[in-house]
């Protein structure tokens, strides 16, 4: 084979289009991108393994084991405290000594087992609406204050029926008469109608006339005077 024909073969077969050459640029841009990540992944990738890992995971030993200390101690607090309320024989009330109903104070009344803070203010302004206390199950119409905790305070109560303060029928107000919680409004109208045609004297007064009933005149009774 001579020059001319081997030159000719190259420029035939080993010649590349524009399109052709761009083609094996991109290729072979490629190729060496991907033997570089190759190269590069386990300096990237892979931790240094000069590095010590085990004061960190001793750091994190003794951080689990301060929490499980800390849990342990909580139960402990409240196994104690549960103790103390299943076990309230060191009464902090101290002795309870008797006391007078209509005269009680609300320190007085918070001393009584079952009673605190609260329900000695409602049976405060309760007593104060009222007038006084003058049975012992009237306290049953206090809010809140349930059969079991009366049944214990009963050996702890007397009650003074002098210190009742009263209505007078024939001379106070519509507005105090009406805030008995004893007389509704229209008893209240119905005994200022009376009143404004006869002196009432007695409680039968109220009874004939029907405003009030049997029972009510006997709950009624207490915190009346016909002056």
């Amino acid at each position: 084979m001579n020059f001319e024909k081997t030159k000719f073969y190259f420029k035939e077969y080993l010649s590349f289009s524009k399109t052709e050459r761009n083609g094996i640029i991109v290729m072979l841009s490629l190729i060496i991108i991907v033997l570089s990540m190759r190269l590069l992944s386990p300096l990237l990738f892979h931790p240094d393994p000069t590095i010590d890992h085990r004061k960190f995971d001793q750091e994190i030993a003794q951080f689990e084991k301060l929490c499980d200390s800390t849990d342990r101690s909580k139960t402990v607090v409240n196994k104690n405290t549960t103790q103390i309320h299943l076990h309230p024989s060191s009464n902090t009330k101290g002795p309870i000594e008797k006391i007078e109903i209509n005269s009680a104070d609300s320190a007085a009344l918070d001393r009584l087992p079952g009673i605190g803070p609260v329900l000695a203010q409602r049976i405060l302004k309760y007593r104060r609406i009222l007038g006084g206390f003058y049975a012992f199950n009237q306290l049953s119409e206090v809010y809140g204050l349930k059969p079991e905790t009366i049944s214990k305070i009963e050996k702890y109560i007397k009650i003074d029926t002098a210190k009742i303060e009263k209505i007078a029928i024939n001379n106070d107000s519509f507005k105090k008469v009406n805030a008995h919680p004893y007389i509704s409004y229209e008893q209240t109208k119905a005994i200022f109608k009376l009143r404004s045609s006869q002196k009432i004297e007695s409680i039968t007064q109220l009874k004939n006339a029907g405003i009030f009933s049997e029972e009510e005149i006997k709950k009624i009774t207490p915190y009346l005077v016909m002056y």
